[in-house]
Protein backbone atom coordinates (compact mmCIF):
# COMPACT_ATOMS: atom_id res chain seq x y z
CA UNK A 1 0.00 0.00 0.00
CA UNK A 2 1.67 3.16 -0.54
CA UNK A 3 1.58 6.28 1.65
CA UNK A 4 -1.25 8.19 -0.24
CA UNK A 5 -3.17 5.14 0.47
CA UNK A 6 -2.07 4.56 4.19
CA UNK A 7 -2.89 8.54 5.32
CA UNK A 8 -6.43 8.26 3.80
CA UNK A 9 -6.90 4.72 5.30
CA UNK A 10 -5.58 6.32 8.77
CA UNK A 11 -8.01 9.39 8.10
CA UNK A 12 -11.28 6.91 7.14
CA UNK A 13 -10.23 5.06 10.62
CA UNK A 14 -9.31 8.14 12.64
CA UNK A 15 -12.90 9.31 11.38
CA UNK A 16 -14.68 6.17 12.31
CA UNK A 17 -13.59 6.04 15.57
CA UNK A 18 -14.45 9.64 16.50
CA UNK A 19 -17.75 9.26 15.00
CA UNK A 20 -18.06 5.99 17.46
CA UNK A 21 -16.82 8.16 20.47
CA UNK A 22 -19.47 11.44 19.47
CA UNK A 23 -16.91 13.62 19.30
CA UNK A 24 -16.19 13.99 15.66
CA UNK A 25 -17.56 17.45 14.26
CA UNK A 26 -20.73 17.91 13.44
CA UNK A 27 -21.17 17.76 9.77
CA UNK A 28 -24.57 18.74 8.04
CA UNK A 29 -26.11 15.67 6.21
CA UNK A 30 -28.82 17.07 3.86
CA UNK A 31 -29.51 13.31 3.09
CA UNK A 32 -30.36 11.78 7.03
CA UNK A 33 -34.36 12.25 6.99
CA UNK A 34 -35.57 14.31 10.01
CA UNK A 35 -38.84 13.67 11.51
CA UNK A 36 -39.93 16.92 13.35
CA UNK A 37 -43.73 17.21 15.34
CA UNK A 38 -44.71 19.98 16.76
CA UNK A 39 -47.78 19.90 19.61
CA UNK A 40 -49.63 22.65 20.69
CA UNK A 41 -53.06 23.56 22.32
CA UNK A 42 -53.46 26.49 20.29
CA UNK A 43 -56.00 25.95 17.85
CA UNK A 44 -55.46 29.37 15.93
CA UNK A 45 -51.65 27.97 14.73
CA UNK A 46 -54.30 25.06 12.57
CA UNK A 47 -54.42 26.60 9.55
CA UNK A 48 -50.78 27.96 9.29
CA UNK A 49 -49.33 24.49 10.54
CA UNK A 50 -51.28 22.56 8.22
CA UNK A 51 -50.28 25.00 4.94
CA UNK A 52 -46.48 25.26 6.15
CA UNK A 53 -46.14 20.71 6.87
CA UNK A 54 -47.95 20.24 3.79
CA UNK A 55 -45.57 22.62 1.79
CA UNK A 56 -42.48 21.36 3.62
CA UNK A 57 -43.56 17.25 3.44
CA UNK A 58 -44.55 17.94 -0.39
CA UNK A 59 -40.97 19.28 -0.83
CA UNK A 60 -38.74 15.83 -1.38
CA UNK A 61 -35.45 17.66 -1.68
CA UNK A 62 -35.93 18.45 1.84
CA UNK A 63 -36.10 15.11 3.07
CA UNK A 64 -38.09 16.20 6.10
CA UNK A 65 -41.48 14.95 7.66
CA UNK A 66 -42.81 18.14 9.40
CA UNK A 67 -46.15 16.68 11.89
CA UNK A 68 -48.42 18.91 14.06
CA UNK A 69 -50.62 17.71 16.89
CA UNK A 70 -53.49 20.40 18.55
CA UNK A 71 -54.23 19.06 21.66
CA UNK A 72 -57.98 18.51 20.77
CA UNK A 73 -56.90 16.15 18.06
CA UNK A 74 -54.50 14.64 20.99
CA UNK A 75 -57.03 14.13 23.27
CA UNK A 76 -59.39 12.23 20.75
CA UNK A 77 -56.51 9.79 19.33
CA UNK A 78 -53.70 7.75 20.04
CA UNK A 79 -50.89 9.53 18.70
CA UNK A 80 -47.46 7.99 18.35
CA UNK A 81 -44.34 10.52 18.47
CA UNK A 82 -41.58 7.78 19.66
CA UNK A 83 -39.54 7.88 15.94
CA UNK A 84 -39.81 11.25 16.12
CA UNK A 85 -36.11 13.24 15.92
CA UNK A 86 -37.26 16.65 17.32
CA UNK A 87 -40.61 17.43 19.14
CA UNK A 88 -41.42 20.76 19.87
CA UNK A 89 -44.44 21.38 22.50
CA UNK A 90 -46.29 24.37 23.07
CA UNK A 91 -48.66 25.34 25.61
CA UNK A 92 -50.52 22.00 26.28
CA UNK A 93 -53.23 20.86 28.86
CA UNK A 94 -52.21 18.81 31.52
CA UNK A 95 -54.90 16.17 30.32
CA UNK A 96 -52.99 16.68 26.98
CA UNK A 97 -49.46 16.18 28.50
CA UNK A 98 -50.97 13.09 30.54
CA UNK A 99 -51.92 11.62 27.41
CA UNK A 100 -48.63 11.65 25.39
CA UNK A 101 -46.37 11.39 28.24
CA UNK A 102 -45.62 7.63 27.61
CA UNK A 103 -45.17 8.31 23.75
CA UNK A 104 -42.84 11.27 24.64
CA UNK A 105 -40.35 9.43 27.31
CA UNK A 106 -40.24 6.41 23.78
CA UNK A 107 -39.25 9.50 21.95
CA UNK A 108 -36.41 10.34 24.31
CA UNK A 109 -35.37 6.78 25.07
CA UNK A 110 -35.08 6.44 20.95
CA UNK A 111 -32.73 9.80 21.13
CA UNK A 112 -35.19 12.85 20.38
CA UNK A 113 -34.62 16.23 21.54
CA UNK A 114 -38.12 17.31 23.49
CA UNK A 115 -38.56 20.59 23.63
CA UNK A 116 -41.36 21.24 26.59
CA UNK A 117 -43.53 24.82 27.49
CA UNK A 118 -43.71 24.14 31.28
CA UNK A 119 -45.81 20.72 30.85
CA UNK A 120 -44.23 18.89 33.54
CA UNK A 121 -43.26 16.29 30.66
CA UNK A 122 -39.78 15.42 30.52
CA UNK A 123 -37.26 16.87 28.25
CA UNK A 124 -34.60 15.91 26.23
CA UNK A 125 -32.19 18.34 25.87
CA UNK A 126 -28.33 17.92 24.22
CA UNK A 127 -25.33 18.35 26.53
CA UNK A 128 -24.10 20.90 24.22
CA UNK A 129 -26.94 23.11 24.52
CA UNK A 130 -28.12 25.48 27.51
CA UNK A 131 -31.33 24.42 29.38
CA UNK A 132 -32.17 27.74 30.59
CA UNK A 133 -31.35 29.41 27.28
CA UNK A 134 -32.23 26.11 24.68
CA UNK A 135 -36.07 27.57 24.18
CA UNK A 136 -35.18 31.18 23.08
CA UNK A 137 -34.93 31.05 19.35
CA UNK A 138 -37.72 28.40 19.22
CA UNK A 139 -39.95 30.27 20.83
CA UNK A 140 -39.29 33.82 19.37
CA UNK A 141 -39.92 31.49 15.93
CA UNK A 142 -43.25 30.41 17.80
CA UNK A 143 -44.61 33.93 18.86
CA UNK A 144 -46.49 35.10 15.63
CA UNK A 145 -46.62 32.00 13.67
CA UNK A 146 -50.41 32.04 13.98
CA UNK A 147 -50.36 35.19 11.63
CA UNK A 148 -47.03 34.33 9.60
CA UNK A 149 -46.05 31.58 8.39
CA UNK A 150 -42.57 32.28 7.63
CA UNK A 151 -41.88 31.68 11.58
CA UNK A 152 -43.32 28.70 11.17
CA UNK A 153 -41.25 27.76 8.61
CA UNK A 154 -38.23 29.08 10.36
CA UNK A 155 -39.14 27.44 13.23
CA UNK A 156 -38.96 23.87 11.93
CA UNK A 157 -35.71 24.55 10.14
CA UNK A 158 -33.83 25.84 13.17
CA UNK A 159 -34.96 22.59 14.54
CA UNK A 160 -33.67 20.23 12.03
CA UNK A 161 -30.46 22.73 11.93
CA UNK A 162 -30.10 23.17 15.36
CA UNK A 163 -30.59 19.45 16.35
CA UNK A 164 -30.38 17.45 13.53
CA UNK A 165 -27.19 19.16 11.49
CA UNK A 166 -29.22 20.11 8.80
CA UNK A 167 -28.54 22.98 6.34
CA UNK A 168 -30.93 22.48 3.31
Amino acid sequence: MNTSNRMIAVLVIAILALTIAGTAPALADSGQHVDIAIVTGYTSYQIPMENVTTEINGNASLNITASYYLSEVVLMEDIDLSEMDVIYINMISAPTALKIESTINDAIANGAVVLDDNTLLNESIPATHDPATVRAVPDTYWANAAYNETNLENLIFYLACEFCNRTD
